[in-house]
């Protein structure tokens, strides 16, 4: 993983100086590529590209980026994976002779696009990233920008004044001594919302995100924005179901063997959940020598370590357990300091702790991430509802919305559904979603009813289901915030974060096939087929234990070292206050500080 900037323009402006502004971009992006750093520029001055390294593959200088055609006519920075690149160059060797510089897959993704144009490449390619390629074979330059289909790595971009800039970070977009940071109003509402600001808004007016799934064609002054990929649920209707979960193995082995493709040390991330139980005896198939590392926390309520523990020496894998302290205002602000717009899921920071500790042992670490959002784990108890709900007409429909909120109640008071179901579920009253609704203005607020009304209305045309409402849902929430969340946590610290259960192929087989195959209605349990791949190698007792999550114990460490999350209890309105809520309002405040003037 690295990171990319680019720049286009078709009048330079003489008092720009390219070579100090690329330098600053690149800069600014040191921690998602401190290996090496390398910026071309344009005759004329017409722009130029720019890759931060992180080496994974091919170690060598003949992989470095930006990288050109033979012909030096097509160029490309690409940021991320291409898992399946060895396959893609057996494709292009089959289709024309390539005197390939390198081994990695940049190259590869290159000549693809080359002889194959975009939409074949972005269909074909099995990985995350983003990437930016600079094709000359036009009269004037074309300019690509693509993002993954599941949002794994980060494109922005902004088009001003007639120049188009994109970068993996805004801070680098920043650089640009023309840069327009008027503040965008309505990311506000939406960071109180999700605890993140969605695609394709950030924070600044003219400076957007690239959607998951998209991208962007730029030529002569103009560019449009292409879909190339989404979730669609077509379920069917299948007898045979011990062949479905075979199907599904066989999917999950591919997608753990195409990821351990690596010339750099290589470790798991070991939780003792389902899924990363299922990656670890899997992966050990392909890496024998694989070892695991645990978070460990002084609560024991919140540790897993011990089930880790115990799935390690079922699966004989060496462990190393890497404590996680309770949060400081120190700890915040420091991640703080490199978030370029809010976003406060609590989870980031012992997820940042976690990766810095991992990084003196890895460059590379396997996660089961993705398991719960690809089969609706974390609403497995409606589940047996929703084939009767899936009859109901669709003017019904809105009925079963309101419904579903009156049976929250189970999930308790430490487990907070409402950034997971209140955007699309209670879209009647956005301010129950609102944890700091009253902090918004009027015209916010508008904005917050046409925004989640228009969100239920695409779910709705997707499906007639709630299991697909509640999956179409967590796939929109895992692109956008998770991993956001990911993506930060890993990049600051120079690390690179794989997730097998995230392969697209996964999420389009888990889309078609029945729901029964995800639940037990009788046990109310989900995740039925993880759960019976995993019967036989880790027992009943295993198989049937509480499901826990990567929770944080906030309101604790609040208290004992962030008393600024407790101070913030008084300028909350009465009935509204959580520390989540706090520790929103306490990010949102240091992130205007920084950019907004």
């Amino acid at each position: 993983m690295c990171g990319i900037v680019g720049l286009y323009w078709d009048q330079p402006n003489p008092s720009i100086n390219l070579d100090i502004m690329f330098s600053q971009m690149l800069k600014k992006l040191y921690h998602r590529g401190p290996d090496n750093q390398k910026y071309w520029l344009a005759e004329h001055q017409q722009g130029g590209l720019g890759f931060n390294r992180l080496s994974i593959i091919d170690l060598s200088q003949n992989a470095m980026q930006p990288l050109w055609t033979v012909n030096k006519d097509v160029a490309i920075t690409f940021n991320g994976e291409c898992y399946n690149f060895q396959e893609l160059k057996q494709t292009l060797n089959k289709h024309t002779s390539i005197n390939w510089q390198s081994k990695g897959d940049a190259e590869v993704v290159l000549y693809y696009y080359y002889y194959f144009g975009i939409d074949k490449s972005l269909r074909d390619i099995n990985g995350f990233f983003s990437l930016a390629i600079w094709d000359k074979r036009t009269i004037k330059p074309t300019i690509i920008l693509a993002r993954d289909r599941m949002g794994k790595k980060p494109l922005f971009y902004s088009y001003q004044n007639k120049t188009l800039l994109w970068a993996s970070e805004i801070k680098a977009l920043m650089c640009y001594p023309n840069f327009d940071d008027t503040p965008c109003p309505e990311s506000e509402s939406l960071f109180f919302m999700f605890e993140h600001i969605p695609a394709p808004y950030t924070q600044f007016k003219h400076t957007q995100k690239l959607k998951p799934g998209h991208y962007l064609q730029f030529h002569d002054n103009n560019y449009t924005i292409h879909k190339y990929w989404d979730l669609s649920f077509q379920r069917s209707k299948v007898t045979k179901k011990d062949s479905l979960i075979d199907d599904y193995h066989s999917l999950v082995h591919d997608a753990v063997k195409l990821r351990c493709q690596s010339d750099v040390p290589m470790h798991l991330f070991l939780s003792g959940g389902f899924d990363s139980t299922l990656i670890a005896h899997t992966i050990k198939q392909y890496v024998p020598s694989i070892k695991a590392l645990v978070a460990q926390f002084p609560e024991s309520k919140y540790d897993e370590s011990d089930q880790a523990t115990l799935v390690a020496k079922k699966l004989d894998i060496p462990i190393t357990k890497i404590p996680v302290s309770a949060i400081s205002k120190e700890d915040v602000d420091h991640i703080i300091k490199y978030l370029d717009e809010p976003f406060s899921d609590p989870a980031v920071i012992p997820l940042f702790k976690l990766c810095q500790s991992a990084k003196q042992n890895t460059t590379v670490v396997i996660t089961g991430d993705g398991g719960d959002e690809q089969q609706a784990g974390y609403f497995y108890k409606f589940w047996g509802e929703s084939n009767l709900q899936s009859k109901l007409p669709f003017s019904v429909r809105h009925w079963i919305i309101r419904f579903l909120m009156t049976k929250m109640k189970w999930l308790g008071p430490h487990y907070d559904f409402r950034k997971y179901l209140a955007p699309e579920l209670d879209y009647i009253n956005p301010q129950h979603t609102f944890h700091c609704f009253d902090f918004l203005s009027a015209d916010q607020r508008d904005f917050a009813y046409e925004y989640i009304n228009d969100l239920v209305n695409s779910y709705l045309k997707k499906t007639n289901n709630l299991f697909d409402f509640f999956s179409a849902y967590l796939f929109d929430y895992m692109r956008h915030c998770f991993n956001t969340k990911t993506d930060v946590s890993t990049m600051l610290n120079s690390l690179e974060s794989r997730s097998p259960l995230m392969d697209y192929r996964l999420f389009e087989w888990v889309s078609q096939v029945p729901h029964d195959m995800f639940y037990d209605s009788s046990k109310q349990q989900g995740k039925q087929l993880i759960r019976k791949l995993l019967t036989p190698i880790m027992g009943e007792d295993y198989i049937n234990s509480p499901k826990r999550g990567f929770s944080v114990p906030l309101q604790s460490w609040a208290k004992t070292s962030f008393p600024e999350l407790e101070d913030l209890k008084v300028s909350c309105p009465s009935g509204h206050f959580n520390y989540k809520m706090s520790l929103s309002l306490y990010i949102n405040q240091q992130i205007k500080k920084k950019y907004i003037k």
